[in-house]
Order: structure tokens, then sequence, then C-alpha cells
């Protein structure tokens, strides 16, 4: 029977697997003498064995040491010096042996025989060890019969092994930026793992693996790899932005004019431009007039080129047609180009018919940097409707004349024009004016069934005219005349403001809608509150009482206002391209006898969304005033406000509201003189 220290012993060897003389004196605590002793009479009763200069281990029957691995081991033993017994984990005997010194981490791995050791160096945070959950019958054991404590009742002797739970660590997997990341996985100690097989995905990306920085631009485990590691961490997803651009040109088609059910042949080029990667399964569609006729796929080799035919009979279709080849449509916003997915071509089913056009004479000057109407009226003298299905075209083209020679400047198409059969329709283009082209003649040419789309019997009326020339742009403010006592000749202090006018137009137009012409009537107005009109905050005598401001003279005062452009009642409001905002708009004011001529009126501009008087540099910080002259007269004091070049295909419109109405009085003179 062992004694207690004895016993000690031999439990300290079976759960390290070795330990030096000097190691097990000082775990003892007993004098070196009484230590050897103990030591000497455990290896009489063959319990410890003695392997090279005082080193011991456990006679476990399990344990079949080669004396050579053995005493390798001895010496790394050495050279890790005398360790604090207390600092020891515990290991699985006779394999392994876990210790701390000057807390960094150490294991030493002893193999069996004909095998080699190892010693590594462990992070101290890494927490490396086994969990102990209790005592089982047999060596290999991974569930336990008996927890510390426990009852044995059996009668018979047994040997208990300690059973060992391997650590677990998490491997968590972060998509960056792209979506649907891998369900983390849980790694054993001492285990090697296999990393998930599935991949992110990302719009435009290459998935090139994984890395432990979110920022890494190279992977450091590909998907499905090997991880040995014994700690937890979280992989980042690595992308290559893909050079992902696909391309579609060359499209044609052979013959370009053929009559209705005859056959064309569509060819067309797609390239991808990606000079890395190869792509698989890209769309292909092509479009006639809005309609899908031709879907494929394609396949490419990096830097790939293919080639695309086929034949399409253009049915009952009539006219000039509109043919357009796509790849990868739906997902071109993810390529570093979008606008190269798309190409055109067009050919000409032909069908007879007759038409004629007229221009609409505009009502107003045509003024410089504004945008104008053009309109012109398009008749179908034939008993065959114009159809959307014909595409029939209308061009506007713009000439600068100068003298006999005439430049072209400006060209528009209205497509797809319909007119029913012995009917007229009418087609409006919206302009600018060129800035500084005031006293230049431009002439307006409208041409019908500009592409030829429509066959037609006679096409000598198809063209018509008409000829402007630009009044310049004028923008005014009064001058500073606040302190003038004296009126000019020309003041009249009991002229009325002018007569409050809405301004509206209305016109016709065809549409085809569900099989049959409809004719819609657009109308649109001016509408507006009164413009509303203050006395500038520096007027700090002003009084405003009942809702009515009373000032003197000489102070400035501030405008604003917003007008609107709205259906007429009973119309239908067209469409921002059919009619412009208001592009000159002015203030009259009583002291210049509301004279819209220039030095007698001050322009607005829009500011903030309302109209309001330009920049005055006779103002404190160039404040939006008109400053009133002193010498107007007591009394009600009203300022209007024009509103025009507001154009619509049936001309233009102006529009006229008066502001509220001030008191004047008495002149700034009276807030800062006594006396006469």
């Amino acid at each position: 029977m062992l004694l207690q220290e004895e016993q000690y012993v031999v439990k300290w060897l079976t759960q390290y697997g070795a330990l030096s003389k000097t190691q097990i004196i000082r775990m003892l605590q007993k004098p070196r003498s009484t230590a050897e002793k103990i030591l000497r009479n455990l290896r009489r009763q063959m319990q410890i064995s003695d392997i090279s200069g005082g080193y011991y281990i456990g006679t476990d029957p399990m344990c079949k040491p080669d004396q050579r691995t053995m005493i390798a081991v001895w010496v790394l033993l050495k050279f890790i010096d005398q360790v604090d017994p207390m600092a020891h984990y515990p290991a699985s005997y006779p394999s392994q042996l876990f210790f701390l010194k000057e807390n960094m981490g150490y294991e030493i791995v002893v193999l069996y025989e004909g095998e080699g050791s190892l010693l590594r160096l462990l992070q101290p945070d890494e927490d490396l060890k086994y969990t102990f959950r209790g005592w089982a019958t047999t060596p290999m054991a991974t569930t336990a019969d008996y927890q510390p404590g426990g009852s044995y009742t059996a009668n018979a002797a047994v040997t208990l092994y300690a059973v060992w739970e391997k650590d677990s660590y998490t491997v968590s997997y972060d998509a960056n930026g792209g979506t649907c990341a891998p369900a983390s996985q849980v790694k054993k100690y001492g285990e090697t793992l296999k990393l998930r097989t599935e991949i992110p995905t990302r719009s435009g990306y290459d998935f090139l693996g994984w890395a432990e920085s979110s920022t890494a631009t190279s992977a450091t485990y590909l998907a499905g790899a090997n991880y040995s590691e014994n700690a937890g961490i979280t992989l980042y997803a690595v992308w290559r932005e893909r050079n992902y651009d696909f391309s579609v040109s060359n499209l044609t088609v052979t013959p370009d004019e053929v009559w209705q059910y005859d056959k064309i042949t569509v060819n067309f080029r797609v390239d991808n431009w990606d000079r890395y990667n190869a792509y698989s399964d890209v769309p292909v569609s092509v479009w006639l007039n809005g309609v899908c006729v031709y879907t494929g796929i394609v396949d490419f080799h990096a830097y790939g080129v293919n080639y695309i035919t086929f034949d399409l009979n253009v049915g009952a279709l009539e006219g000039k047609q509109t043919l357009e080849a796509r790849i990868n449509w739906d997902d071109r916003a993810s390529e570093t180009r979008s606008n190269n997915n798309a190409v055109q071509a067009q050919f000409e089913v032909k069908k007879y018919s007759e038409l004629s056009t007229s221009a609409v004479t505009p009502s107003a000057d045509y003024i410089e940097g504004n945008d104008i109407i053009a309109s012109f009226y398009v008749s179908n003298d034939s008993s065959t409707p114009v159809l959307p299905s014909d595409h029939m075209s209308y061009r506007l083209e713009v000439y600068l004349v100068d003298g006999a020679t005439e430049t072209l400047v400006s060209t528009q198409d209205k497509t797809d024009v319909v007119i029913p059969a012995n009917g007229t329709n009418l087609v409006y283009f919206k302009w600018r004016v060129p800035e500084n082209s005031a006293g230049k003649l431009y002439m307006f040419r409208g041409i019908a069934n500009a592409g030829n789309t429509v066959r037609e019997r006679n096409p000598d009326n198809n063209a018509t005219f008409f000829m402007k020339t630009v009044k310049a742009k004028e923008t005014s403010q009064t001058p500073n005349t606040r302190y003038e006592r004296t009126a000019p000749s020309t003041y009249n202090p009991l002229v009325s403001s002018p007569t409050t006018t809405v301004g509206s137009a209305s016109w016709n137009e065809w549409v085809y809608e569900n099989g049959k012409f409809e004719l819609r009537t657009y109308g649109i107005r001016a509408s507006a509150v009164d413009p509303v009109v203050k006395p500038d905050d520096n007027c700090k005598t002003a009084v405003l009482e009942n809702g009515k401001w009373s000032m003197k003279s000489g102070y400035g005062i501030s405008l604003a206002w917003n007008l609107k452009l709205i259906a007429i009642s009973g119309y239908s409001m067209p469409d921002i391209s059919a009619y412009t905002e208001a592009q000159t708009v002015m203030a009259l004011i009583p002291e210049y006898g509301y004279s819209t001529d220039a030095g007698k009126y001050r322009s607005l501009e829009m500011a903030g969304g309302i109209y309001s008087f330009v920049e005055n540099r006779d103002a404190d910080g160039n404040a939006r005033l008109h400053f009133i002259p002193v010498y107007v007269a007591n009394g009600n004091y009203t300022v209007s406000v024009t509103a025009t070049q507001i154009w619509t295909p049936a001309g233009m419109i102006t529009a006229v509201r008066n502001s509220n109405t001030l008191t004047i009085d008495g002149t700034i003179y009276d807030d800062f003189y006594v006396g006469s």
C-alpha cells in the first residue's frame, strides 16, 4: 500500500506524463532527502521508472515510450528550466504536457515509439486546454461514468481514467459588403476544420476567398480549405471588383426597305470587355417598337466576341421601324459602362398615304435666351389613318438666316404622330432661343414624314416654314431716386393700376388609344394669389393696421409672388413639354405710370421658389428692394406685376396681378427733421 505522499507522486505522473526530480521535490514540499527517499521507494515498487538523469514517468500500460524519444523530451524540459508546478495545466497522459512559464504557454507533445516530439509556443490568451468531465472505466471514453466525489459500489478493483473534452472555437463568416454569408462553424481543439464551401455573392464583384481583415485584398483561405488554428476567428470575404462590361454593336437589317410580310435578316455583334473573366448565360434580346421579338443567351471567354444572326418577318407593320438589340439589359447598371448595352437600327415597311403641313404663326415676339413653342398642323388627306404602328415622324429644323445663307442650328423629331383619316393633328416643339441673338433672323421649318416612314404618292407638300427676328431681353431696375424731392414732369399720381388678367390658352390633339382615335382638349391658365408688397425691415416707422401697411416714401419695399400654371376647368393639363414657365416677369410701379419702357420698371427673378426684385446694389447687402421716391404723393400705392413669355402650342399668354395697397403718409425726412 502506497503512502499518501507516494500516492501524490503517482497521481502527478499520471496527470502530467513526466516530471523532473526538481519539480517533484518542489511539489512534495518536503526536505530533499525525504523526497528522494519517496522516489526510491516508488522505483523499487515499479510504480515509476527512472529514465536518464533523474526524470520520471508513470508506468501506465497504455504508454510504451521509446527511451530516445523521452530523452529528447528531457532535453526540452531542461531548456524550460524549473517550472512552478501550480501553473501546470492538466493533460491527457501520456501524450501531452501543458505548462506556463513567465505567462507564456508551452506544450510538449510526447508521441509513441518510432515518432518524434514537438515543443510549441502558445499565445497566453488562447486558453488552450481541456475541460475535465469526470472519470471513466476505459481510457478512450468520451463520456464520464463517475464524477469527482461520487460513489463507487462495485466489489472489484478498477482503474478510472480521466475524461477530457477538447475546447471548441467558433469560426464566423462576414460577407463584407456582400450577401449570403455561410453559417458559422465550431472547431474542436487540435482538430482540422474544413471551411464552408458555400460562397457569398456581391453584385459586380468576384469572390477571391476569406481573410482575417475586412480590408484585405488577397485571400488567406479559400472556400473549403482546412483551418487548423486553435482559436476563434471571423473570416471576411475578399472581393475583386469585376471589369464587368458588355456591349452590343454593328446592328444591321438586310434589306432596310421591305414591303409588308417580307422577311428581314438581323445581325449584330456582342462583346465582353473584361480581360480577366469569362461569363456564361449572358441574356440577349431584340426589340421591335418596344416589343421583344428575340431572346437568347451567350457565353463569353475573357475579352470575347460573339455574333448573332436571325430572320424576322415584319408582318403587317407599316412605315419606319426601330429595331433595338440589347445585352445584359436588366443588370446594365452594375457594369462599368451602361451606355453601350443597346444599339438601334431602322428599316422601312412601305405603305401609301398623303400628308401635308402648315405652320401656326407665333402670336408674340421671340426673346433671346427664352424657350418658345413652335407649332404646326399636319393633315392626312387620305382615307387611311396614320396609326402609331406607322411610326410617322415630324421634324423641326431651325436655320439661322444671314442674307442668302441658311445655316442649320437645330433639329428635333416628334415620332409616332397619329392623324385620323381625312383629319388634322397638332404637333409642336420646345426650342430655346440662343443667348445674345437679338436682331438675328431664324427660319423654323416643319417637315411631315421627315424620315419617309409613310410611303406617300406626293411628298412635295410635306414642308412649311415661318421666320422670326429675335428681340433683346430687357432686364431693368429703377434708378435710385429715393431722395429726389421733385417729381419728373411725366409723374401722374392719379394713374390707375393695370387691369388684372388671368392669361390662358387651349388646344386640341388627336391620340390613338385602345384601338381608336380620341380628341384630347388641353388648356392651361396662369393662376396666382396677388403679389405681396411690404416695407423693408429698415423702415422702423412703418405701421401695420387692420392688415394694411402705412409707411413713408423714401424707404424700400420688398415683393413676393408665386405664379402657378394650372389646367383650365374642364380641360386636361398638358405635359411640361407643351408649355414654358413665365420667362419675363416685371414689377410695374406707379411713380412711372406703370410704364414698361426700359428704366421704368423693375425685373423680377425667381429666388427661393418665388418671384422677387433683383438684388439692388444701393440697398444694404444688395437686398431685393425697390426704393419709393420721396416725391410720391401721399395716398394709395399699388405695385402691378406682369408675367409674360408663357408659350403654349396655341401661342403666348400673359398674366397681370396687382399687389396689396400700401398707404404713403409723409416722407423719410419726417423721421429725421423737425419743422419746415
